[in-house]
């Protein structure tokens, strides 16, 4: 016997066994039809959004470079956006990409670690700029592996006549920056090998004027950067450090001084020395004392250390040499110490 309990609506119409399939039956069609077609509309939309989303996220090595404060671009970052927000749209799409990277920023941060990981990681990178990082040859051999590299920047580094030589392995450089670099007239065979250079900038490094001039004659479509076309008797210094190393920058205090002939030492005081133009590692002739032929005593105080005195003699308006070191009496790492306990205290 079945005990169904049967319902009945005010027409004596059967309903006990009506469910929402059925209901959905009996609506209009029309309106069944328009309901799924906003429903279809709503799931891409949305996995249209997910999608997006996804794609915009950076591949783990480039979260690695802007975590350490380098400015990374992407290829669609240089692209001119039709309709604002079009370019973000096929980026998301297409998906973020290591091999879509063309420019990176990494100055200051930039490490050895960070050039071996951009040379395995960013093939088509077109430009990178490392002003003022710590490179050495080793970093520079990694990065030879990015074969589009079109502009390269050494600015305020200590790279030295080593590096340049690893340079010559960058067939696809047409611009590069070595101001306020370590190199010397030495680095000019190595430099006129790069094939496709159109552009250097050696301005407040050790070349002088008519090594450079010499280079001009043989490569006359090079275009050659110098404060020494201005400021021809220019004079530069670096620093030694006791164990051997040799740099043109620090980046705790410094007090330089040059002291014109019968006055009193004129001092430069700051942070974050340089070779940049009067920033305490860079003297033009005309500033001292209107030239008068003497000898100059130039003074360097780096943290709480002072560098050995050096004594320049300037005859008729022209200093003896154009480039002199510094002798530190500590490493380097003994002078930042000085901040570091500065910064304790």
């Amino acid at each position: 016997m079945n005990n169904t309990a049967r319902v009945v609506d005010q027409t004596g119409n059967d309903v006990s066994r009506r469910t929402w399939r059925g209901w959905w039956r009996d609506l209009p069609a029309w309106f069944r039809i328009g309901f799924w077609a906003v429903f279809a509309t709503f799931v891409v939309q949305v996995a249209f959004a997910i999608r997006i989303m996804v794609g915009l996220i950076d591949p783990r090595e480039v979260t690695l470079l802007r975590q350490k404060g380098a400015n990374v671009l992407y290829t669609s970052d240089a692209m001119w956006d039709p309709i604002p927000g079009a370019l973000l749209i096929r980026a998301g799409l297409w998906g973020r990409s290591r091999n879509d990277v063309y420019f990176i920023r990494l100055d200051e941060h930039g490490t050895d670690e960070d050039l071996k990981l951009i040379g395995a990681k960013f093939p088509n990178l077109k430009t990178i700029s490392l002003r003022s990082a710590t490179i050495t040859a080793e970093g520079l051999n990694a990065l030879a592996a990015c074969r589009k590299l079109d502009l390269l920047i050494l600015e305020l580094t200590d790279a030295d006549d080593a590096v340049v030589e690893s340079l010559t392995k960058f067939e696809t450089i047409s611009d590069l920056s070595l101001e306020g670099a370590l190199v010397r007239d030495a680095s000019i065979p190595m430099l006129k090998k790069l094939p496709r250079l159109v552009r250097i900038n050696v301005s407040l490094t050790d070349i002088s004027l008519a090594a450079i001039q010499e280079w001009r004659t043989s490569q006359p479509k090079l275009v050659i950067q110098t404060e020494r076309d201005r400021i021809p008797d220019a004079l530069v210094a670096s620093i030694r450090w006791t164990d051997g190393k040799l740099s043109r920058r620090f980046q705790g205090n410094y007090k330089s001084g040059v002291p014109a002939i019968g006055k009193t030492h004129a001092w430069l005081t700051g942070s974050n020395l340089n070779a940049s133009h009067h920033a305490g590692l860079w003297w033009d002739p005309a500033q001292l004392d209107d030239r008068r032929d003497g000898d100059y005593v130039f003074t360097l105080r780096l943290g709480d250390y002072e560098a050995e005195p050096v004594t320049i003699p300037m005859k008729d308006g022209k200093f003896a040499v154009d480039s002199f070191e510094f002798r530190m009496p500590v490493t380097e790492a003994e002078a930042l110490q000085t901040k570091a306990t500065s910064t304790a205290n």
